[in-house]
C-alpha cells in the first residue's frame, strides 16, 4: 500500500533519513539516496502517524539509482511487529 511514513536508516557505511512510500507486512521501499549493497542487512527507525517509532531490521533486496531501495523485513522486538502490524491493518482499512 501507499504511505508516506519518514525514517531514519543505518547502513554499512551510513546513517541517512528518507521516506517509506510503499508497505507490506514483509517489507517496503524507501526513497533515499541508494548508498546500499543488495544483501546488506540495514536498521530502519519508522516515525508513525501517532508520533510512535519503532525499529526493524531489514535485508535490501534491490536498489534504483538515485531513487531509494527495497527492503525486506527480517527482524523486530513482537512489540515492534505488533504496532507494525497494527499500522498495515489500519492503512489497508482505511482504503477499503
Amino acid at each position: 500500500m501507499r504511505v508516506s511514513l519518514p525514517v531514519r536508516w543505518e547502513g554499512i557505511s551510513c546513517t541517512l533519513s528518507g521516506e517509506i512510500v510503499d508497505l507490506s507486512p514483509s517489507g517496503c521501499f524507501i526513497l533515499t539516496d541508494d548508498k546500499v549493497e543488495e544483501g546488506e542487512l540495514i536498521r530502519v527507525g519508522i516515525t508513525l502517524p501517532s508520533g510512535e517509532s519503532l525499529l526493524v531490521w531489514g535485508e535490501v533486496v534491490y536498489r534504483v539509482t538515485e531513487i531509494g531501495f527495497g527492503l525486506r523485513f527480517t527482524g523486530s522486538s513482537d512489540d515492534d511487529f505488533k504496532l507494525f502490524g497494527w499500522l498495515v491493518a489500519a492503512r489497508a482499512s482505511q482504503r477499503s
